[in-house]
């Protein structure tokens, strides 16, 4: 009769066991974690759940990493969420330690693009301007920009609206990201 009393113990402890364990699972995020240790947050709560005999099926695990990334691996997330064969957690983990280093590489670079000209130390802008070339009169919207010299002509456009020195950022369309 002790026995019994233990075993049930026992069982109903498994069960909140597994309810907490399930929960922590299904709402964890990453957050500031980098890919790595989310990626062993979670297997090592799937790990735990098997111990208690309650499997996490292997898509269930990537699904639920997809779910729980920053908005910064969404463009990602959607990828692999839709490639078939549906990849193993190894080739998601991979893929998207892949995706960070890339990120990281942004950050460390800027993304701004700049042209060179004769002085390195004078930027290359442009004059974006609807004169013509012929006697300075406006063509009807025609645009062609022209390199802006050092000191400048006076020239623009007619209502003073002259955009210099304007840098265009690199848009990274696999990311969505600029």
């Amino acid at each position: 009769m002790i026995w019994t009393s233990i075993e049930g113990l026992f069982c109903n402890n498994k069960k909140i066991r597994i309810l907490a364990l399930e929960a922590e699972f299904r709402g964890t995020a990453q957050g500031d974690l980098p890919v790595l240790q989310y990626y062993q947050k979670m297997k090592s709560l799937v790990d735990a759940l098997g111990a208690l005999d309650h499997a996490i099926s292997d898509e269930t695990l990537v699904l639920t990493i997809l779910r729980g990334l920053t908005k910064r691996f969404s463009m990602i997330s959607i990828i692999i969420a839709t490639k078939t064969p549906f990849p193993d957690f190894l080739e998601v983990r991979t893929l998207l330690q892949m995706n960070e280093a890339s990120h990281t590489k942004k950050v460390a670079a800027p993304n701004t693009l700049y042209s060179s000209t004769g002085n390195p130390s004078a930027p290359h802008t442009y004059n974006y301007s609807t004169k013509s070339n012929n006697n300075g009169g406006s063509r009807g919207g025609k645009y062609k920009p022209k390199p802006k010299k050092a000191g400048g002509d006076g020239g623009g456009s007619p209502n003073g609206n002259n955009y210099q020195g304007v840098s265009v950022p690199f848009f990274n369309p696999m990311t969505g990201t600029f």
